[in-house]
């Protein structure tokens, strides 16, 4: 529903899909109140169904993480296209830059750094 509407293609929409998969952070973080709210009317049973709560939320984060972002980083190359022509890299670099420039770049450095 969320990609209706969008230029996405198919592989590009399964990925997201997987990657939309929940892990538990909401119910972990929300979970606390249960405890709280427990606490603050004095009652015992509900809080040891909070820390029970919390308990399994927290066991659910320590699975469902990292098979997600182990589910991301598989899928992903292989489901998304390479950045286009002059997208900016993490560095300010532009994906499209010519890998036999750096490394002419790099070897008159080096050979800079020789004649000193």
């Amino acid at each position: 529903m969320a990609m209706i509407g969008t230029d996405l293609g198919n592989s590009e929409r399964l990925f997201l899909a997987g990657a939309w998969i929940p892990k538990a952070t909401v119910p972990a973080a929300l979970s606390s109140e249960i405890l709280e709210r427990a606490t603050a009317l004095n009652m015992p049973q509900e809080i040891i169904w909070g820390r029970e709560v919390i308990t399994i939320f927290i066991f659910m984060i320590l699975v469902t993480a990292p098979l997600g972002a182990i589910l991301i980083s598989v899928t992903g190359p292989l489901l998304l296209p390479p950045g286009e022509e002059g997208e900016e890299g993490e560095e300010g670099e532009e994906y499209g830059d010519d890998i036999e420039k750096r490394q002419t770049n790099f070897m008159q450095r080096d050979n800079d750094d020789k004649n000193l």
